[in-house]
């Protein structure tokens, strides 16, 4: 605690030190704003298919963590545990280790798990939020199977001095705030931010029909986060950035619904560092990045007299440089190199290791068709890995017909704990891999009042050597093999509509995903026979966005539903869930915002992970005020 209010105090001396700074820049000349930009092809995404939020998205979004946006949006299946508890993601069938989270480019799961847990990432933290979906593993490395979650922190060069604080309260004892303050001019950006949470999550659910409710106890969330930005743009071919992020949580881990009691609780705290380094010339550019993270996760169990106590520290390192040949050829290539350090008593000894790897990305530009070819080489001491090769393919048919087709072989690293736990680790595992294709066909016709978008993907995704924890025969524990084969494959269809009447502003949206992601392997124990659905996983995902701007105010309305999945001792039933929420904006020159939320507006009684109850009905009820 010491230690994260110290951080506090640096930010804070930060703050006057840029106002002292920024104070005698009074001879300054404001000029027009130019941002460093070059076509990277390592994150153009030819072939695959990406949302994006930007900062008027996550302004309007009136979610607290990147959980909550990714889930309201229908783009992905969030397996939550309940409201504070954890949330992974699964995109097109696939496990939570194959989604590959990139703060500014730098991956930020844990080694340990392979995954990162989306309930503790601010989505006020960053600028920009991009889901890539589809295997790019080519580009991005390890775990890069079912998609890409990328952060970005944005500076706005034109901003002299501005503020932003909000806060909130809702249901629950819920609290929040956050304050985000930017200052600087052409030249240099100062952005620090600061929040806070604070939940009891002492909901009440029913346990079975003609029993009275139980109040969720031993639920209490704490979250504070810190975050300083600094951009420096010498001349407009030249940009430096430095990230800093602190991040502090606590929260107590509820009883299942079968439990009458659980004195279990979860300390984490993290501190993430990145540097980088942007250079841009007529026909080249080059970039270098420099990361740290140290993370701490204590586990401990009162009523089992547990304490697991565990720390990883990360350095990462990367260069990427860009060509450009007659405006029609572009060449990338790019090396990295990840070291990784972990302390836990679930290992024999302290584990680390060197990762490496060199990827090169061609891109052909040619009227309305572009075409890129990508080869990644991973480098691991004691493991020998085959190239990743990658084609893709972006064809405008015509003004309003697009055509997207990609062919990517993707690969996931095992785990540190998938190879050094003890007992039941093994160093012996291979890689996950295998190959995925996607094809996706769009349609858009606008006109001065109306603009109707309409697309569909079909993927196929196979992998193989998949990692699972079986029991070990004649032991007592569990062990970690490469024994599972998996195929994903299904259909995305979706369609957007928006028209402007009179005063009012309509748009709906609708999507749905059909995921089938089988066992391709009969195993004995755990019984699982082939042909089965993969656990937690729907079918049949449907989601719904009705949206109304009428001067000042908007509201939307965004309804989901999910089909029954299996899960490891209870089947999980169907169940859908609406949301709502209502927006008003002043138009002063210090804006004011206002925005109510109710969620599960229709008070369903549903599980997402078996056992683990969520909320009914909620709200929150918040202002923002940027100056």
């Amino acid at each position: 605690m010491k230690l994260f209010f110290f951080h506090a105090f640096f930010l804070m001396c930060s703050l006057l030190t840029s106002t002292l700074l920024l104070g005698q820049t009074d001879t300054l000349h404001t000029i027009e704003t130019v941002e460093i930009t070059a076509k990277n092809i390592k994150d153009n995404g030819v072939g695959a298919v990406a949302k994006k939020w930007d900062r008027s998205s996550l302004n309007n979004s009136a979610t607290n963590n990147l959980a909550e946006l990714l889930a309201a949006d229908g783009e992905l299946f969030i397996k939550s545990y309940g409201a504070g508890s954890l949330a992974t993601s699964s995109i097109r069938g696939g496990s939570a280790g194959h989604t590959l989270v990139l703060w500014n480019g730098m991956p930020i799961q844990s080694p340990m798990l392979g995954l990162l847990d989306l309930s503790l990432l601010p989505s006020h933290a960053v600028e920009e939020v991009v889901l890539q979906k589809g295997g790019n593993a080519t580009m991005y490395g390890s775990g890069a199977i079912g998609g890409v979650i990328a952060l970005n922190n944005r500076p706005d060069y034109r901003s002299k001095l501005a503020a932003d604080i909000s806060a909130s309260v809702g249901s629950f004892d819920h609290f929040d705030q956050q304050i985000k303050w930017s200052q600087g001019n052409s030249k240099f950006q100062s952005v620090s931010k600061f929040s806070n949470l604070q939940t009891d999550n002492n909901f009440f659910y029913p346990i079975a029909p003609g029993f009275p409710k139980r109040q969720q106890t031993n639920a209490e969330v704490s979250q504070q986060n810190i975050q300083q930005d600094f951009y420096w743009r010498p001349n407009y071919n030249n940009e430096i950035t430095l990230h800093f992020w602190r991040q502090r949580s606590a929260r107590e881990i509820p009883p299942t619904n079968v439990q009458n009691k659980s004195e279990a609780y979860q300390n984490d705290r993290t501190t993430r560092i990145l540097l980088q380094a942007k250079t841009l010339k007529n026909n080249y550019s080059l970039n270098a990045k420099l990361g740290f993270a140290d993370e701490h996760l204590d586990f401990y169990d009162d009523q089992i007299n547990l304490a697991s106590l565990s720390r990883f520290i990360n350095y990462n390192g990367e260069l990427g440089a860009q060509w450009t040949i007659k405006s029609k050829h572009l060449f990338y290539i790019g090396i990295n190199d990840i070291f990784t350090k972990v302390w836990t008593e679930g290992y024999d000894a302290t584990a680390s290791e060197h990762n490496a790897a060199a990827f090169t990305s061609f891109q052909f530009n040619f009227k309305n068709l572009m075409v890129k070819t990508s080869l990644r080489e991973n480098f691991r001491p004691g493991l020998l890995t085959k190239p990743v090769p990658e084609l893709a393919v972006d064809y405008s048919i015509s003004h309003q017909l697009n055509l997207k087709i990609k062919a990517s072989k993707n690969f996931r690293l095992p785990t540190f704990n998938d190879r050094y736990w003890s007992p039941g680790g093994n160093e012996d595992l291979l890689p996950e891999s295998g190959w995925s294709q996607e094809a996706s066909i769009s349609f858009n016709h606008k006109n001065a009042n109306r603009n109707f978008i309409t697309s569909i993907t079909a993927f196929n995704r196979n992998i193989n050597n998949w990692i699972r924890w079986t029991p070990t025969t004649g032991k007592s524990f569990w062990s970690a093999s490469n024994i599972s084969e998996v195929w994903s494959r299904g259909l995305e269809p979706k369609i957007a509509y928006s028209t402007q009447l009179s005063k009012v502003q309509l748009s709906f949206g609708a999507s749905y995903n059909y995921i089938r992601s089988t066992h391709q392997t009969s195993l004995a124990t755990p019984q699982i026979e082939k042909g089965t659905q993969l656990l937690y996983i729907p079918i049949h995902q449907a989601s719904t966005k009705l949206q109304l701007h009428w001067s000042n105010l908007s509201a939307t309305y965004r309804h989901h539903f999910f089909s029954n999945s299996r899960g490891v001792n209870d089947n999980i039933p169907n169940y859908q869930t609406g949301n709502i929420t209502l927006i008003y904006n002043t138009k002063k020159q210090s804006k004011k915002s206002f925005y109510l939320t109710i969620n599960n507006l229709w008070n369903e009684n549903y599980v997402i992970i078996e056992r683990r109850p969520m909320p009914g009905t909620n709200f929150k009820l918040g202002i923002r005020l940027k100056i």
